[in-house]
């Protein structure tokens, strides 16, 4: 699956999602941010069923949720409840692993 990027409204509506939903926070200027982005990318394209991948600026505003303690951060949704949070650029087997157990859960 292709990684969408999504506004304010869109990120409310995807953390309420049934699928497992995972939402990466980034800023364009941030060099962990795109350090990460052929990572995130890959395991996006690599994990196509039953996992939905986003991306959301940071520099659009504030989301709901927990406060945004650094960046990047990616966020695991599944069944509207914030099941993981990820801080810091993430190495690519370990995550891929971890978004594979998520799909595996009820």
């Amino acid at each position: 699956m292709a990684v969408v990027e999504i506004d304010p409204n869109s990120y409310k509506k995807i953390s309420g999602e049934n699928a497992v939903s995972v939402v990466w926070l980034y800023a364009k200027w941030c060099g962990p941010c795109n350090h990460f982005d052929p990572t995130f990318e890959a395991v996006a394209n690599e994990l196509v069923e039953g996992v939905g991948f986003y991306k959301y600026n940071v520099d659009q505003g504030p989301v709901e949720g927990p406060k945004i303690q650094g960046i990047p951060t990616i966020r695991v949704f599944k069944n509207g409840a914030l099941l993981k949070e990820f801080v810091g650029v993430q190495e690519k087997n370990a995550f891929k692993g971890a978004i594979e157990q998520f799909k595996g859960e009820r």
